[in-house]
């Protein structure tokens, strides 16, 4: 079975950022080990120096319940894209 997200923490957003429309989505690569931490995390696609690291931080404290092969929890290579957009203010 494959993994599944007990916790996501979200990503920080600057305000100067998400007010400049500074949006999109950081892919990163990742492990998600047999403990359900998440390890190895790489950038693949980023948009924003910031919001990269930011997105990084965050996935790194999520806790994942493990794919597991025939019962055994196991490590397990994944792409996770952690999408930042702007919102328009309401009035």
């Amino acid at each position: 079975s494959g993994p599944t997200a007990l916790r996501k923490v979200d990503p920080k957003y600057p305000p100067e950022l998400r007010e400049n429309h500074v949006e999109g989505d950081v892919v990163l690569y990742a492990v998600i080990r047999a403990d359900g931490t998440v390890d190895s995390i790489q950038l693949v696609q980023g948009i924003d120096p910031t919001l990269d690291a930011n997105a990084m931080q965050a996935l790194a404290q999520w806790k994942i319940k493990p794919a597991e092969r025939q019962g055994m929890p196991e490590d397990i290579e994944t792409v996770v894209r952690i999408p930042f957009r702007a919102v328009a203010p309401v009035y």
